[in-house]
């Protein structure tokens, strides 16, 4: 779950967030799984940052939005990140 997250920051300045972490799992697991843990996990913390940028799809929505930045980008993925580390303490 974590390393998921972590090869999408690394490859997030060549890509979407959705498709690097689509793109993370993909080489990480061998397959792409909807509802995953580590992709749930920025999904949620999209819901805090959001402000009115989703209508349906949350990463996608968000992401493609033209009011979403690169740095609030690397920040979702941060406090993924964070966030995956609490919760395997």
């Amino acid at each position: 779950m974590k390393t998921i997250i972590f090869v999408a920051i690394l490859m997030i300045s060549l890509n979407a967030a959705g498709c690097s972490l689509y793109k993370a799992s993909i080489d990480i697991t061998g397959e792409y799984v909807h509802r995953r843990a580590g992709m749930q996990i920025v999904r949620f913390i999209i819901e805090k940052y959001e402000k009115g940028r989703v209508k349906e799809h949350r990463l996608m929505d968000w992401n493609n939005h033209p009011d979403t930045t690169f740095e609030e980008v690397k920040k979702v993925l941060r406090e993924s990140i964070e966030t995956v580390k609490q919760q395997l303490k």
